[in-house]
Protein backbone atom coordinates (compact mmCIF):
# COMPACT_ATOMS: atom_id res chain seq x y z
CA UNK A 1 0.00 0.00 0.00
CA UNK A 2 1.48 3.24 -0.79
CA UNK A 3 1.73 5.93 1.87
CA UNK A 4 1.92 9.16 1.78
CA UNK A 5 2.78 12.31 4.45
CA UNK A 6 2.03 15.74 5.30
CA UNK A 7 5.63 16.42 3.17
CA UNK A 8 5.13 14.06 -0.33
CA UNK A 9 2.29 12.79 -2.28
CA UNK A 10 -0.95 14.60 -2.59
CA UNK A 11 -0.20 17.22 0.21
CA UNK A 12 2.30 18.77 -1.91
CA UNK A 13 -0.96 20.92 -3.86
CA UNK A 14 -0.52 24.61 -4.48
CA UNK A 15 -4.27 24.46 -2.50
CA UNK A 16 -2.78 22.72 0.55
CA UNK A 17 1.01 23.83 0.79
CA UNK A 18 0.45 25.07 4.08
CA UNK A 19 -0.52 21.79 5.94
CA UNK A 20 3.32 20.82 4.95
CA UNK A 21 3.88 22.86 8.52
CA UNK A 22 2.80 20.83 12.28
CA UNK A 23 2.88 23.86 13.48
CA UNK A 24 -0.43 25.28 11.20
CA UNK A 25 -1.81 21.99 11.02
CA UNK A 26 -2.44 21.94 14.68
CA UNK A 27 -3.69 25.59 14.72
CA UNK A 28 -5.91 24.85 12.00
CA UNK A 29 -7.85 22.18 13.86
CA UNK A 30 -7.99 24.33 17.02
CA UNK A 31 -9.67 27.55 15.19
CA UNK A 32 -11.50 25.30 12.92
CA UNK A 33 -13.47 24.12 16.81
CA UNK A 34 -13.03 27.52 18.43
CA UNK A 35 -14.68 30.01 15.66
CA UNK A 36 -17.03 27.66 15.02
CA UNK A 37 -18.13 27.48 19.04
CA UNK A 38 -17.46 31.38 18.82
CA UNK A 39 -20.63 31.85 16.37
CA UNK A 40 -22.52 29.46 18.14
CA UNK A 41 -22.33 31.68 21.38
CA UNK A 42 -23.36 34.79 18.92
CA UNK A 43 -26.19 33.17 17.89
CA UNK A 44 -26.69 31.75 21.44
CA UNK A 45 -26.28 35.54 23.18
CA UNK A 46 -28.73 36.85 20.65
CA UNK A 47 -31.41 34.83 21.04
CA UNK A 48 -31.26 34.75 24.97
CA UNK A 49 -31.01 38.36 24.79
CA UNK A 50 -34.44 38.30 22.37
CA UNK A 51 -36.21 35.43 24.72
CA UNK A 52 -35.05 37.39 28.06
CA UNK A 53 -36.42 41.08 26.80
CA UNK A 54 -37.95 40.71 23.85
CA UNK A 55 -36.51 43.92 22.44
CA UNK A 56 -34.26 45.04 19.59
CA UNK A 57 -33.08 47.59 21.92
CA UNK A 58 -30.82 44.50 23.93
CA UNK A 59 -29.97 43.06 20.58
CA UNK A 60 -28.50 46.22 19.73
CA UNK A 61 -26.74 46.87 22.97
CA UNK A 62 -25.66 43.22 23.23
CA UNK A 63 -23.77 43.41 19.86
CA UNK A 64 -22.01 47.30 20.52
CA UNK A 65 -20.76 45.69 23.63
CA UNK A 66 -19.41 42.75 22.19
CA UNK A 67 -17.64 45.07 19.05
CA UNK A 68 -17.38 48.68 20.50
CA UNK A 69 -14.08 47.99 22.31
CA UNK A 70 -12.44 46.63 19.03
CA UNK A 71 -12.77 50.55 17.52
CA UNK A 72 -11.03 51.83 20.51
CA UNK A 73 -8.35 49.11 21.42
CA UNK A 74 -7.64 46.75 18.28
CA UNK A 75 -5.04 49.50 16.84
CA UNK A 76 -3.43 49.60 19.98
CA UNK A 77 -3.25 45.67 20.69
CA UNK A 78 -2.04 45.37 16.81
CA UNK A 79 1.46 47.24 18.11
CA UNK A 80 1.30 45.47 21.43
CA UNK A 81 1.29 41.61 19.47
CA UNK A 82 3.82 43.24 17.07
CA UNK A 83 5.68 43.63 20.08
CA UNK A 84 5.43 41.09 22.36
CA UNK A 85 5.32 37.26 22.38
CA UNK A 86 2.44 36.49 19.86
CA UNK A 87 2.22 32.63 21.07
CA UNK A 88 2.09 33.94 25.26
CA UNK A 89 -1.00 36.79 23.66
CA UNK A 90 -2.98 34.24 22.14
CA UNK A 91 -3.41 31.61 24.72
CA UNK A 92 -3.81 34.35 27.79
CA UNK A 93 -6.29 35.54 25.08
CA UNK A 94 -7.89 32.13 24.36
CA UNK A 95 -8.34 31.74 28.38
CA UNK A 96 -9.74 34.83 29.27
CA UNK A 97 -12.43 34.10 26.50
CA UNK A 98 -12.71 30.46 27.81
CA UNK A 99 -13.50 31.77 30.96
CA UNK A 100 -16.09 34.54 29.83
CA UNK A 101 -17.91 31.89 28.16
CA UNK A 102 -18.16 29.08 31.12
CA UNK A 103 -19.06 31.91 33.33
CA UNK A 104 -21.85 33.20 30.91
CA UNK A 105 -22.80 29.08 30.84
CA UNK A 106 -23.49 29.01 34.18
CA UNK A 107 -25.44 31.81 35.03
CA UNK A 108 -27.74 30.94 31.90
CA UNK A 109 -28.39 27.12 33.08
CA UNK A 110 -28.75 28.36 36.50
CA UNK A 111 -31.13 30.87 35.83
CA UNK A 112 -29.35 33.74 36.96
CA UNK A 113 -28.86 35.43 34.28
CA UNK A 114 -30.41 38.95 33.36
CA UNK A 115 -29.81 41.74 30.45
CA UNK A 116 -27.26 43.34 32.47
CA UNK A 117 -25.16 40.40 32.96
CA UNK A 118 -25.49 39.36 29.44
CA UNK A 119 -24.02 42.97 28.41
CA UNK A 120 -21.57 42.73 30.55
CA UNK A 121 -20.22 39.42 29.72
CA UNK A 122 -20.59 40.92 26.13
CA UNK A 123 -18.52 43.65 27.10
CA UNK A 124 -15.63 41.75 28.60
CA UNK A 125 -15.37 39.16 25.06
CA UNK A 126 -15.35 42.53 23.20
CA UNK A 127 -12.28 43.36 25.13
CA UNK A 128 -10.36 40.34 24.92
CA UNK A 129 -11.40 39.79 21.10
CA UNK A 130 -10.10 43.47 20.83
CA UNK A 131 -6.62 42.21 21.99
CA UNK A 132 -6.28 38.04 21.03
CA UNK A 133 -7.50 38.65 17.41
CA UNK A 134 -4.59 40.72 16.35
CA UNK A 135 -2.24 38.38 18.03
CA UNK A 136 -4.19 35.05 16.49
CA UNK A 137 -3.93 37.09 12.91
CA UNK A 138 -0.07 38.09 13.35
CA UNK A 139 0.51 34.24 14.51
CA UNK A 140 0.44 32.96 10.88
CA UNK A 141 3.85 34.22 10.02
CA UNK A 142 5.79 31.50 12.88
CA UNK A 143 3.34 29.42 11.43
CA UNK A 144 4.78 28.58 7.73
CA UNK A 145 7.31 29.44 5.80
CA UNK A 146 7.30 32.72 3.98
CA UNK A 147 6.39 31.01 0.25
CA UNK A 148 3.49 29.13 2.07
CA UNK A 149 1.94 32.37 4.22
CA UNK A 150 -0.41 33.43 0.90
CA UNK A 151 -1.92 29.59 1.11
CA UNK A 152 -2.41 29.86 5.03
CA UNK A 153 -4.00 33.18 4.72
CA UNK A 154 -6.31 31.58 2.62
CA UNK A 155 -6.73 28.22 4.18
CA UNK A 156 -7.39 30.02 7.59
CA UNK A 157 -10.46 32.45 5.56
CA UNK A 158 -11.96 29.44 4.33
CA UNK A 159 -11.71 27.68 7.92
CA UNK A 160 -13.94 31.05 9.48
CA UNK A 161 -16.47 30.94 6.32
CA UNK A 162 -16.53 27.45 7.50
CA UNK A 163 -17.18 27.59 11.00
CA UNK A 164 -19.57 30.57 10.35
CA UNK A 165 -21.80 28.10 8.44
CA UNK A 166 -21.44 25.57 11.36
CA UNK A 167 -21.34 26.86 14.35
CA UNK A 168 -24.73 28.88 13.76
CA UNK A 169 -26.33 25.69 12.20
CA UNK A 170 -25.41 23.77 15.38
CA UNK A 171 -26.86 26.03 17.83
CA UNK A 172 -29.94 26.41 16.34
CA UNK A 173 -30.41 22.43 16.69
CA UNK A 174 -28.50 22.85 20.24
CA UNK A 175 -31.29 26.12 21.99
CA UNK A 176 -33.67 23.87 20.89
CA UNK A 177 -33.18 20.75 21.91
CA UNK A 178 -31.48 21.82 24.91
CA UNK A 179 -30.90 25.65 25.95
CA UNK A 180 -28.22 28.42 25.19
CA UNK A 181 -26.44 27.70 28.14
CA UNK A 182 -25.33 24.34 25.95
CA UNK A 183 -23.61 26.43 23.80
CA UNK A 184 -21.64 28.83 25.85
CA UNK A 185 -20.67 25.26 27.77
CA UNK A 186 -19.68 24.04 24.46
CA UNK A 187 -18.30 27.66 23.07
CA UNK A 188 -15.50 27.44 26.39
CA UNK A 189 -14.60 23.79 25.56
CA UNK A 190 -13.14 24.63 22.36
CA UNK A 191 -11.28 27.44 23.44
CA UNK A 192 -9.47 24.39 25.54
CA UNK A 193 -8.73 22.63 21.90
CA UNK A 194 -6.91 25.53 20.87
CA UNK A 195 -4.99 25.96 24.01
CA UNK A 196 -3.74 22.34 23.90
CA UNK A 197 -3.26 22.98 20.15
CA UNK A 198 -0.65 25.93 20.43
CA UNK A 199 0.98 25.02 23.74
CA UNK A 200 2.59 21.27 22.03
CA UNK A 201 3.42 23.91 18.53
CA UNK A 202 7.62 23.79 18.61
CA UNK A 203 9.40 26.55 17.57
CA UNK A 204 13.00 27.61 16.85
CA UNK A 205 14.26 30.09 19.18
CA UNK A 206 14.88 32.95 17.10
CA UNK A 207 16.07 36.74 18.28
CA UNK A 208 12.48 39.78 17.89
CA UNK A 209 13.09 42.51 15.25
CA UNK A 210 12.99 45.56 16.97
CA UNK A 211 10.72 48.41 15.92
CA UNK A 212 12.43 52.08 15.69
CA UNK A 213 9.14 53.37 15.96
CA UNK A 214 7.07 54.60 18.40
CA UNK A 215 3.44 52.92 18.64
CA UNK A 216 2.22 56.88 17.67
CA UNK A 217 4.84 56.98 15.20
CA UNK A 218 3.52 53.90 13.91
CA UNK A 219 0.00 55.10 13.70
CA UNK A 220 0.08 58.32 12.57
CA UNK A 221 2.41 57.04 9.84
CA UNK A 222 -0.54 54.85 9.09
CA UNK A 223 -2.95 57.30 9.03
CA UNK A 224 -0.61 59.52 6.79
CA UNK A 225 -0.34 56.35 4.36
CA UNK A 226 -4.78 56.39 4.12
CA UNK A 227 -4.70 60.02 4.27
CA UNK A 228 -2.04 60.51 1.02
CA UNK A 229 -4.01 57.26 -0.85
CA UNK A 230 -7.25 58.29 -2.81
CA UNK A 231 -8.17 54.51 -3.56
CA UNK A 232 -7.12 53.08 0.18
CA UNK A 233 -9.75 55.95 1.65
CA UNK A 234 -12.31 55.56 -0.21
CA UNK A 235 -12.67 51.58 0.35
CA UNK A 236 -12.44 52.42 4.04
CA UNK A 237 -15.06 54.35 3.74
CA UNK A 238 -17.09 52.35 1.35
CA UNK A 239 -16.67 49.64 4.27
CA UNK A 240 -17.15 51.75 6.98
CA UNK A 241 -20.59 52.84 5.76
CA UNK A 242 -21.28 49.28 5.30
CA UNK A 243 -20.42 48.26 8.44
CA UNK A 244 -22.57 51.20 9.84
CA UNK A 245 -25.64 51.08 7.53
CA UNK A 246 -25.61 47.38 6.50
CA UNK A 247 -24.30 45.10 8.83
CA UNK A 248 -26.84 45.42 12.10
CA UNK A 249 -28.60 42.82 10.19
CA UNK A 250 -27.08 40.16 11.58
CA UNK A 251 -27.79 41.86 15.22
CA UNK A 252 -31.12 42.35 14.60
CA UNK A 253 -31.71 38.94 13.03
CA UNK A 254 -33.25 36.87 15.86
CA UNK A 255 -36.66 39.61 15.61
CA UNK A 256 -36.20 38.98 11.92
CA UNK A 257 -36.53 35.45 12.70
CA UNK A 258 -39.19 35.57 15.93
CA UNK A 259 -41.19 38.14 14.56
CA UNK A 260 -41.41 38.56 11.02
CA UNK A 261 -40.90 35.13 9.81
CA UNK A 262 -42.26 33.41 13.01
CA UNK A 263 -39.47 30.61 13.38
CA UNK A 264 -37.32 29.53 16.48
CA UNK A 265 -33.97 29.38 17.76
CA UNK A 266 -33.10 26.29 14.63
CA UNK A 267 -34.50 28.68 12.36
CA UNK A 268 -32.53 31.35 13.18
CA UNK A 269 -29.09 29.62 12.83
CA UNK A 270 -30.53 28.57 9.49
CA UNK A 271 -30.39 32.28 8.77
CA UNK A 272 -27.45 32.76 10.06
CA UNK A 273 -25.82 29.84 7.95
CA UNK A 274 -27.43 30.88 4.83
CA UNK A 275 -25.92 34.17 5.11
CA UNK A 276 -22.27 32.66 5.78
CA UNK A 277 -22.55 30.20 2.86
CA UNK A 278 -22.44 32.90 0.36
CA UNK A 279 -19.17 34.39 2.49
CA UNK A 280 -17.95 31.35 1.72
CA UNK A 281 -18.63 30.49 -2.09
CA UNK A 282 -16.91 34.05 -2.44
CA UNK A 283 -14.18 33.89 -0.38
CA UNK A 284 -13.29 30.39 -2.39
CA UNK A 285 -13.66 32.49 -5.49
CA UNK A 286 -11.91 35.32 -4.93
CA UNK A 287 -8.84 33.07 -3.16
CA UNK A 288 -8.78 31.02 -7.03
CA UNK A 289 -8.52 34.43 -8.26
CA UNK A 290 -4.53 34.25 -10.35
CA UNK A 291 -4.27 38.48 -10.30
CA UNK A 292 -5.91 41.47 -8.75
CA UNK A 293 -6.93 42.54 -12.40
CA UNK A 294 -10.62 44.02 -12.00
CA UNK A 295 -11.18 43.55 -8.02
CA UNK A 296 -12.02 47.43 -7.65
CA UNK A 297 -15.13 46.53 -10.13
CA UNK A 298 -15.69 43.16 -8.24
CA UNK A 299 -15.91 45.63 -5.18
CA UNK A 300 -18.31 47.67 -6.57
CA UNK A 301 -20.37 45.30 -7.89
CA UNK A 302 -20.25 43.35 -4.92
CA UNK A 303 -21.37 46.26 -2.68
CA UNK A 304 -24.36 46.71 -4.88
CA UNK A 305 -25.22 43.58 -4.49
CA UNK A 306 -25.04 43.59 -1.28
CA UNK A 307 -27.34 46.60 -0.58
CA UNK A 308 -30.08 45.33 -3.22
CA UNK A 309 -29.87 41.81 -1.25
CA UNK A 310 -30.49 43.58 1.64
CA UNK A 311 -33.49 45.76 0.79
CA UNK A 312 -34.77 42.14 -0.53
CA UNK A 313 -34.66 40.67 2.86
CA UNK A 314 -36.44 43.67 4.60
CA UNK A 315 -39.22 42.94 2.56
CA UNK A 316 -39.51 39.22 3.30
CA UNK A 317 -42.15 37.69 4.76
CA UNK A 318 -41.64 34.01 3.82
CA UNK A 319 -38.47 31.90 5.56
CA UNK A 320 -37.16 30.12 2.08
CA UNK A 321 -37.28 33.74 0.80
CA UNK A 322 -35.09 34.77 3.00
CA UNK A 323 -32.96 31.89 3.19
CA UNK A 324 -32.59 32.59 -1.14
CA UNK A 325 -31.89 35.99 -0.31
CA UNK A 326 -29.16 36.16 2.50
CA UNK A 327 -26.19 34.33 0.81
CA UNK A 328 -26.16 36.84 -1.87
CA UNK A 329 -25.59 39.42 1.54
CA UNK A 330 -22.74 37.51 2.40
CA UNK A 331 -21.21 37.30 -0.94
CA UNK A 332 -21.26 40.80 -1.53
CA UNK A 333 -20.17 41.90 1.70
CA UNK A 334 -17.31 39.23 2.12
CA UNK A 335 -15.97 40.88 -1.68
CA UNK A 336 -16.49 43.72 -0.58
Amino acid sequence: MRRYSWETGPFQSQYLAAFKHRNFRLFFVGQLLSISGTWMQKVAEGWLAYRITGSALMLGLVAFAWGAPAIFLSPIAGLIADRMDRRRMLMFGQAAAMVQAFTLALLTLKGWITPTRLALLALVMGVVNSFENPARHSFFAQLVSREDLINAIGLNATLVYTARVVGPAVAGLIIAAYSEGVCFFINGLSYMAVLLCVQVMQFEKRGRERRSLSTLELLREGSGYVKKNHLVRSLLMLFAVMNFAGVPYLTLMPMMAGVVLGMGATGLGCLFAASASGSLICGIFMAGRPEPLGLLKAVLVASLLFGTALFGLSLSREFFLALAVLPFIGGGYLVT
